[in-house]
């Protein structure tokens, strides 16, 4: 997605990590846990099941090091644990001697370094590894790992959200929806967009094609027509670009959003007929379609500049 316009997210877990790890480097901040080679401590996973509970932990001397799925993962040693069933916290030690600069994240999509290192803890899209300090820290380390970084982390607890079964309306069928798309449509659409010749982001052709679709979305009877601002760095330059939103507010269940985009710039020299008009000119028509129809979520069309 491209600067300017924010969505709750929808990431996997390893995705999260990896890119909040990128933001914050390898630079690890020292804390208590930072120990002289040779000490050790044991590997928890600490359940959370209420806001008490993350006060619990939050308050308890372990260090905790990375959110699972209904709980924390704490290395805490001998002397920390009678502080930590006094808390009533179900715990269950994962690894026994556990340095924290021996752990590592895995942040590739796939398995390669399954077998390459020893599993510590495996859930969901979460890896974490025992390794050496070299593979995370030194001149020499392994692609595809990263160290555990927890400055930011923070104890909370996330009420569960209900499972809901959204389905179109009885009285509207998908092959009703497909009989009013229009191809005559989409390639009109198709060939004015073409017709902003060089409409890659920053130029008057691109400016122009900007307002072309902001009036379609217009005509097609949104009131709800956003210019979404932000600077993208071309080029090594600077460049003011903007994305075309439109908004379609669902009936019943207004917080949950369909997010249907693409981008409407093309590259320099090309009349960006698939890369990507086909793309924009479907967001537009589908955009049409639904106008009129009652949706029981929110639909956001997105034409995304740069």
């Amino acid at each position: 997605m491209k600067r300017g316009f924010k969505v709750p997210p929808a990431f996997t877990v390893s995705l999260l990590w990896a890119v909040l790890l990128c933001a914050a480097g390898v630079n690890v901040v020292a804390n208590q846990f930072d120990t002289p080679s040779g000490i050790t401590y044991d590997l928890y996973k600490v359940v959370v099941q209420s806001h008490d509970d993350a006060e619990a932990l939050s308050a308890a001397k372990v260090d905790v090091l990375l959110r699972v799925q209904d709980g924390y993962l704490v290395l805490a040693g001998s002397e920390d644990l009678d502080e930590l069933a006094r808390t009533g916290l179900k715990f269950d030690m994962i690894a026994a001697g556990v340095a924290r600069n021996h752990l590592a994240l895995d942040i590739r999509l796939d398995e390669s370094n399954v077998g390459r290192y020893p599993l510590v803890y495996r859930e969901d899209g979460v890896r974490l590894f025992r390794v050496e300090p070299s593979d995370i820290y030194g001149a020499t380390k392994a692609p595809g790992l990263a160290p555990i970084l927890t400055e930011n982390l923070r104890v909370v607890y996330k009420e569960p959200r209900p499972f809901l079964t959204l389905a179109l309306s009885a009285e509207v069928n998908l092959d009703s929806l497909i009989d009013l798309i229009d191809q005559d449509s989409l390639e009109s659409y198709l060939e004015r967009l073409q017709a902003f010749r060089e409409r890659s982001a920053g130029t008057d052709s691109n400016y122009a094609s900007r307002d072309w679709i902001a009036g379609k979305l217009t005509d097609f009877g949104y009131d709800s027509v956003v210019i979404d601002s932000f600077t993208a760095v071309i080029g090594s330059y600077p460049t003011e670009c903007q994305n075309v939103v439109a908004y379609k507010i669902g009936t019943t269940y207004p917080e949950f959003q369909v997010v249907v985009g693409a981008h409407r710039d093309a590259v320099p020299g090309s009349p960006g007929a698939d890369d990507n008009g086909t793309g924009t000119v479907g967001v537009l028509e589908i955009a049409r379609v639904l106008k009129d129809i009652d949706t029981r979520l929110t639909f956001i069309f997105i034409l995304f500049d740069a």
